[in-house]
């Protein structure tokens, strides 16, 4: 979850602003698009999972659709940032935000499902299927970090489209190279590593806003009563 985080994120938490305050899609097609989204993703879930299960391949069933799924997740957020400017601020680019954010959540979607149902074929074993897990959520608050707190920081430098596109090839990297770079048996080793990372991660960011909220506060204290 690593990998998908760090992409998800990003779209899910700064999609609409972007397309609100930087480009200027008015709300109301906005809402229209993730209606829209809306229907779709409460049934795309259960189509994926229906798909994965019936799937026969010498591979197995579930890596054929991450090999498919994650390219598609990848490129669509990449291209969910970077509308053509020849659209506008209307209709076109309405339809290119909804296209885009049903593509982006497709892919993740499916990614998802067979992300989580490789868990229990990968791990018979109920210890070592618990540590995996454990790592895993571990590593999916590090991408979660990564995904909403350092965006704004990398966009103010590079802008969404180049932050979407070396945020997406990350993603992406990570999802299908990770896992063939650390084996099962690696596990024991991985676990503290992870654990390290983490609290790394967490120090660093709960020092960053304390410091924006003690800049805040002395100058509040500055201002004239």
């Amino acid at each position: 979850m690593f990998g998908l985080s760090i992409a998800g994120y990003m779209y899910v938490t700064y999609g609409t602003f972007f397309y609100t305050e930087t480009i200027g899609l008015s709300m109301k097609l906005i809402a229209l698009g993730n209606v829209l989204y809306a229907v779709w993703d409460a049934f795309n879930d259960p189509i994926a999972g229906y798909l994965s299960d019936r799937t026969r391949t010498r591979w197995g069933r579930r890596k054929p659709w991450l090999l498919v799924s994650v390219p598609v997740f990848v490129l669509s957020s990449i291209l969910f940032f970077s509308p053509p400017a020849s659209l506008g601020t209307g209709v076109g680019l309405a339809v290119y935000f909804t296209v885009f954010l049903m593509l982006t959540e497709t892919g993740n979607t499916i990614s998802t499902v067979n992300y989580h149902s490789l868990l229990p074929e990968l791990y018979r074993d109920e210890k070592r299927r618990n540590q995996a897990n454990a790592l895993r959520q571990a590593m999916q608050l590090v991408g979660m970090i990564i995904g909403v707190s350092l965006v704004p920081m990398i966009t103010a430098a590079i802008g969404y489209r180049a932050t979407a596109l070396a945020l997406g090839l990350l993603s992406g990297a990570l999802i299908l190279l990770l896992p063939a770079l650390v084996a099962p048996n690696a596990l024991w080793l991985a676990m503290p590593v992870t654990e390290a990372v983490v609290a790394t991660a967490v120090a660093v960011l709960m020092a960053r806003y304390t410091r924006a909220l003690g800049t805040s506060a002395a100058k509040a204290c500055e201002k004239p009563a």
